[in-house]
């Protein structure tokens, strides 16, 4: 009996804070305080304090389910991005790393296929070809554009209003590549595999030896623009 008499006097210890919205000394319980870094005296004071500080309505950055935060909490937020739970947050940064796996591969592809054209000239990320438009490799001797489209250019995963933009983004990009007489060439990537790279540099590759041949820009070749997804998405 003595034992437990000494542990509830050590959970019911008691210290001195401040209201956090009227200032006034309270008496609140110390594992309260470690829960909450802002003691209210009373549920009034809680809600005038969350009123004074402001709400904002927000999205959630992964599944674009409606959020409520407040303003200071939304400070606190390096990134600005907002989630409606941690498992949201959890799959959102996930798929930040494999974005960057994607990058990596991408990379990959790039060095590869200057490699196995070592006389052609290529840019990585060039805005020029197509008037301000980016697209990942550039041949301007052959009007060769390649873009390689990761899983955000297939799929919702930031939302539908963001993969809506994403998509008209991208036919804003090609319609720019027609209107230039530029063939866009499109690797739709949905696994980021190996596979993928080996694929896509065959068929890509294909691509520049017809060009270096006829020497005659694009007319008459068809751009590779969904070959990959079909392959890889199991249809």
């Amino acid at each position: 009996m003595e034992v437990d008499a000494i542990a509830y006097r050590s959970v019911r210890e008691t210290t001195v804070a401040r209201c956090t919205y009227c200032k006034n000394e309270i008496e609140k319980e110390v594992y309260e305080l470690k829960r909450s870094r802002e003691p209210f005296c009373s549920l009034r004071c809680q809600a005038a304090h969350r009123s004074v500080m402001g709400t904002t309505r927000s999205k959630c950055a992964h599944c674009g389910g409606p959020v409520v935060r407040v303003n200071k909490e939304l400070r606190k937020s390096k990134s600005g991005l907002v989630f409606c739970n941690h498992t949201c947050a959890a799959s959102f940064h996930n798929q930040l790393r494999r974005k960057s796996r994607r990058s990596k591969i991408e990379i990959e592809f790039f060095d590869r296929l200057r490699a196995a054209f070592p006389d052609v000239k290529m840019i990585p990320n060039d805005k020029l070809l197509l008037d301000g438009f980016e697209v990942d490799i550039a041949i301007p001797g052959l009007s060769l554009a390649i873009e390689w489209n990761g899983i955000v250019h297939i799929q919702p995963i930031y939302g539908q209003e963001r993969f809506a933009k994403i998509l008209e983004r991208d036919h804003e990009k090609n319609c720019r590549a027609v209107e230039a007489g530029v063939l866009l060439v499109t690797i739709m990537d949905p696994t980021s595999t190996k596979d993928v790279v080996d694929e896509a540099l065959i068929s890509v590759s294909n691509i520049i030896r017809d060009l270096l041949e006829n020497m005659a820009g694009p007319t008459g070749i068809e751009p590779a623009t969904s070959w990959l997804t079909a392959r890889h998405s199991g249809h």
